[in-house]
């Protein structure tokens, strides 16, 4: 909420002169619910990402809990106008990401990505988490070609507000060299990125290849698909799990231009019946 309050605000002029503010909360109510009563707080600028928490006692009635709310309310609004705060209920947990200066410049529009080399292996993907079916893919790939390889994560998302700097800052790692970007489709990576080889999965390959994705139209794929080709790049397809069955690029039929920029992973090559949501879901369970 927080982003995109900011984005829009930004519609106003620089992004430097307005922040972003969102809250929710659950609070008592007359009604049965279960969890525990607590509300979060965050904001957007230009330079940083910050966000509040706060566990509310169950003991309290609604009108004291929305005390404490707006207390931490009026904290964010001090800190987005970098005025001290007033004071907050002792239990509020505060974090801050400060972005440095290339995040702000992305998130601002003025550059497209964060890299500083042209990598020849890129990896695109969310990474929420970076997990061990990633690195066994990276080996596959660095085994299959030479070269440089990135994670590439764009920011920008479709119908989503971009990545908040508290995300980034969680999503970032040092086991490998990643690249934010904001190109949410791949016609706008391969501008990016020309002549790199892309690493993706079995579901990936077949939504750059259905028009749904190029607003209905067939022609706007093929344009797409086409600058891809035209900028050099390729695509090192793996499998994936369907249903009961394990399908690699073999097993689905792609238009012509695509299908000649795919080499395929076997099976045999890699395999991993787990994906990233699965792991989210394990970790919450």
């Amino acid at each position: 909420m927080a982003m995109v309050a900011y984005e829009r605000a930004c519609g106003f002029g620089s992004g430097n002169r307005f922040a972003g503010i969102g809250c929710t909360a659950a609070i008592a109510t007359n009604r049965q619910r279960r969890g525990t009563d607590r509300c979060h707080v965050a904001i957007q600028l230009a330079d940083a990402t910050v966000t509040w928490d706060l566990v509310l006692d169950k003991a309290l009635d609604r009108q004291k809990q929305e005390t404490l709310v707006n207390q931490v309310l009026v904290a964010a609004a001090a800190r987005a106008s970098k005025i001290d705060p007033s004071e907050l209920p002792g239990d509020v947990q505060v974090k801050t990401v400060e972005a440095p200066p290339e995040w702000q410049d992305l998130l601002a529009g003025k550059v497209r990505h964060t890299g500083k080399s042209q990598p020849e292996l890129v990896f695109p993907g969310a990474f929420n988490p970076l997990h061990d079916g990633h690195r066994g893919m990276i080996d596959v790939a660095r085994r299959r070609q030479a070269g440089d390889l990135v994670l590439e994560l764009s920011i920008e998302n479709v119908d989503k507000p971009p990545l908040d700097y508290m995300t980034m800052s969680e999503r970032s790692t040092a086991e490998y060299n990643m690249v934010f970007t904001r190109a949410a489709t791949f016609a706008e990576k391969s501008a990016i990125f020309p002549g790199a080889t892309f690493i993706v999965g079995l579901d990936t390959i077949v939504r750059i290849d259905d028009p749904k994705y190029y607003e209905g139209s067939p022609e706007k794929r093929d344009q797409a698909i086409n600058a891809i080709a035209q900028r050099g790049n390729r695509f090192l397809v793996f499998g994936r799990l369907h249903g009961e069955s394990f399908q690699t690029l073999s097993d689905v039929s792609l238009t012509r231009p695509l299908g000649r920029l795919c080499d395929e992973v076997s099976a045999d090559e890699f395999r991993l019946d787990i994906s990233s949501t699965e792991l989210r879901e394990a970790s919450s369970s």
